[in-house]
């Protein structure tokens, strides 16, 4: 018979400001439930054949376990960070969720932040072949600067991105110039304009 999960006991993820208790509430229900190994260790999966009986202990004790983290991922915050660093949901081992969220959620350090800046700041248009894969792919980066806290100017970012499409774009590029002069230029302002140009490309 598979335990029930105390989820009263359980602390939901918030992000790295919580995960310290998150993980001290977790570890104590998942070695309740006698599963903690499934999530801090590699369980080889024993012989279905030869080992029926350990081969289901295995296999329900690894769902106990995921189950019990899952209870815990409630923040739309926290599962979007989780998604856009490539969650595999159908990947049903407990310890790829664990770390997974030990990795992305995790307090970021300052190294890593400049790793995440680092992409950021490296993105070219000329390195795809579609104003649409560049897009996406600005987006995304920028989303990890968000979530490593990282804060950036709107007159930088808008800047960083100008001079990011300006020499594939020059005409373009001409009247973005004119309204950072007139000082009405945002970023979600030029975003617009890029995925106007993308929307036209794709036709």
């Amino acid at each position: 018979m598979v335990p029930t999960i105390d989820s009263g006991s359980l602390v939901v993820l918030r992000g790295e400001n919580n995960i310290d208790n998150w993980e001290r509430a977790l570890c104590i229900e998942l070695e309740f439930a006698e599963v903690d190994d499934y999530v801090y260790k590699t369980v080889a999966e024993p012989s279905k054949e030869d080992k029926p009986d350990e081969h289901k202990k295995w296999k329900l004790g690894r769902v106990h376990a995921l189950k019990i983290i899952n209870t815990t991922l409630k923040d739309d915050k926290v599962l979007t960070t989780l998604r856009i660093n490539g969650w595999d949901q159908s990947n049903r081992d407990p310890k790829y969720l664990f770390d997974l969220i030990k990795t992305t959620i995790g307090k970021v350090t300052n190294e890593a932040r400049s790793e995440i800046l680092e992409q950021y700041q490296g993105l070219r248009r000329s390195g795809f072949d579609s104003m649409a894969s560049f897009l996406n792919q600005y987006e995304l980066a920028r989303r990890r600067v968000a979530n490593s806290g990282l804060v950036i100017n709107d007159i930088i970012e808008y800047l960083n991105l100008y001079n990011i499409v300006k020499c594939d774009y020059p005409t373009d590029a001409k009247l973005w110039a004119n309204d950072m002069t007139k000082n009405t230029l945002t970023t979600n302002k030029l975003l617009v304009h890029l995925f106007t140009l993308s929307n036209t490309e794709a036709r």
